[in-house]
């Protein structure tokens, strides 16, 4: 089977591993068609092991040119079976994508797209069906089965990725890691002051390092906060323009993560139903101990491995996880293993039924 895996966008290529090794899993190897810039971000620098061809597409006319090579010219470029389509955002990509006329997955990133308007209109074409990027996304628009995913939780090798940590710590502090671009609409930075700033005045033991860029406006905020509250010492900032693979070590190499997704911020709702968090993809992905409220936890079946906490309750969280000992974060880990281990299995077996729906056979 020849498919081909596009992400128009610059962006979401983190996505990528994670759909190339579903389909490894099929023993299918992709064409991947991506931006030159994404390609440069390097989103498969640490996934060495998965089996792919990256073809570039580049300049203004990328768009155009890239599908008129998945269509297959110039004769020197293979037809296709498939299509997946990394993103389905912005409605650019849809208008983009329904140029191409394969049978076609395309991932949803955000499930409440699908209850109208283009992409209710995209996917009522029967060649073409959504792959979701969470179990809770998918049962929000009327899969309950909680089939048709692909989780998007293959960054590589957790173990070989964690030997190599960019910015140790020469204390030996716990580290708490904060993963994504600061912007208070995703997070409830808030709580996580306050926590700090009770935490610092108890102990020593830990520091928190924000990975994602934070010279915008909420990240300037965020630091301005952090010094005039004295918690300089206790925040570390990566650096603004961070290449994927030391944004990834930096993740997997920290102690615990810290979604600060919160059911009691109104504001958050969306992640317990219609969207995932960018940060539970990587705890279980690279086996990072999350600290995260108790219903999230359940949405993402780690209720053994994360250390829970009630809703507005993160210092209460954030106190169970620093006193874990070296024993009890082993039993979490192992844990997050077997998790990532179910999902990654699941996601071939739900993209071989999505196959087989839009009748292209396994070969």
């Amino acid at each position: 089977m020849n498919v081909a895996v596009i992400e128009f966008n610059e962006f979401h290529d983190e996505v990528l591993p994670s759909v190339v090794h579903a389909l490894n899993g099929l023993d299918v190897r992709p064409d991947v068609y991506l931006p030159a810039r994404a390609a440069r971000q390097g989103a498969f620098d640490l996934a060495r092991d998965l089996q792919y061809r990256l073809e570039l597409i580049g300049g203004s006319s990328r768009w155009r040119r890239a599908i008129s090579r998945i269509r297959g010219t110039p004769a020197r470029h293979r037809r296709y079976d498939a299509l997946i389509l990394n993103s389905s955002e912005p409605p650019d990509v849809l208008e983009a994508a329904s140029r191409i006329h394969l049978p076609t997955i395309a991932l949803v990133h955000n499930g409440d797209r699908l209850h109208g308007g283009p992409y209710a209109a995209f996917f009522a074409d029967p060649a073409r069906q959504p792959a979701f990027l969470g179990r809770h996304v998918a049962a929000s628009v009327g899969r309950a089965d909680g089939h048709d995913w692909i989780a998007p939780f293959y960054l590589g090798d957790p173990v070989a990725i964690r030997s190599i940590d960019p910015d140790p710590d020469p204390a030996g502090r716990i580290t708490l890691c904060v993963q994504g671009n600061v912007e208070y609409v995703r997070r409830d930075y808030t709580s996580l002051l306050a926590a700090v700033e009770t935490l610092a005045g108890e102990r020593s033991d830990f520091r928190v390092r924000i990975v994602g860029r934070s010279h915008w406006r909420d990240g300037r905020d965020l630091r301005a906060q952090v010094e005039a509250r004295g918690l300089a010492d206790r925040f570390s900032f990566s650096a603004r323009d961070i290449a994927h693979p030391d944004y990834i070590r930096l993740v997997a190499t920290s102690d615990l993560i810290l979604p600060l997704v919160d059911p009691g911020v109104s504001r958050l709702a969306p992640y317990f139903t219609v969207k995932i968090t960018s940060s539970m993809s990587m705890s279980i992905g690279l086996g990072v101990i999350p600290v995260t409220e108790t219903s999230l936890a359940r949405l993402y079946g780690v209720e053994e491995a994360a250390v829970t906490h009630g809703p507005g309750r993160l210092l209460d969280g954030l106190r169970a996880a620093l006193d874990l000992d070296p024993a009890e974060r082993a039993v979490r880990v192992a844990a997050l293993d077997r998790v990532r281990a179910e999902a990654l299995a699941t996601s071939v077996t739900d993209l071989a039924a999505a196959f087989e729906r839009l009748g292209v056979p396994i070969r």
